[in-house]
This record gives C-alpha cells, structure tokens and sequence, in this order.
C-alpha cells in the first residue's frame, strides 16, 4: 500500500518503506516538529532533494503528511519543484539504504543523480 496525500492541491506520495524510514527518524528525534522536503541549487543540473528536520514550523510550511506520528511539510517556493513527486526509501548492497526521488516536473539529471533540473 503507497501512502498519498493531498491537502493544499499538493501531490506527493509515500511509498510504505519511505513512510516507516520517516516516522522512524522522526522518533528518533523527538525535538523536530516535522519533516521538511525542499530543494537547494548544486551541483550540475542546479538543484538537489534536502530532506531535514524542521525543529520550528514557519508561515509558508505546508503541512503535506500527517499519518500516525508523521508530520511533513514543504515550503510554499519550493511546491512547484516537488508537486506530483514519489518518494521511496530502497536498501542497496551492504546494507546500504537510499532515498529516491521520482518527480515528474524533472527535466534533466546529472550523471550521477545528485543533482536535477526542471
């Protein structure tokens, strides 16, 4: 089951592993009000995913999730690069996880992933 929310016209979904890899580290860190996606410029195609802890909600927060204990929120500037996105939580060889990020408003991505342009 993928976990959808869309309050405020915002489209982002959870896929069930992304979901419990957040509710997990927002239990580990019970000082955070939230979970915050944005995206800041870098590397070679200009942007990139920041996920981070938001320890003081602001005006122009989003509340996108709120399932159990999981509270996210999205900055209003960044809700046209991150509208319609899936996000999923994958385990890799040696027990390595990773979060991937499937956004229909990317139109490039660097070679390396790290970074995407719309």
């Amino acid at each position: 089951m993928v976990e959808k929310f869309n309050p405020n016209q915002v489209d982002i979904t959870l896929t069930e592993a992304a979901l419990k890899h957040f509710e997990n580290f927002l239990k580990a860190n019970p000082q955070a009000q939230a979970l915050r996606f944005t995206v800041k410029k870098s590397g070679c195609s200009g942007f990139k995913y920041v996920t981070e802890l938001a320890n003081q909600l602001v005006d122009s927060d989003i509340d996108i999730a709120n399932a159990k204990a999981l509270k996210i929120v999205v900055d209003k500037a960044n809700l046209a690069y991150l509208n319609g996105m899936i996000v999923d939580y994958i385990s890799q060889n040696l027990g390595q996880s990773k979060l991937v990020f499937i956004n229909p408003n990317e139109k490039n991505k660097c070679g390396c992933g790290e970074s995407f342009s719309v």
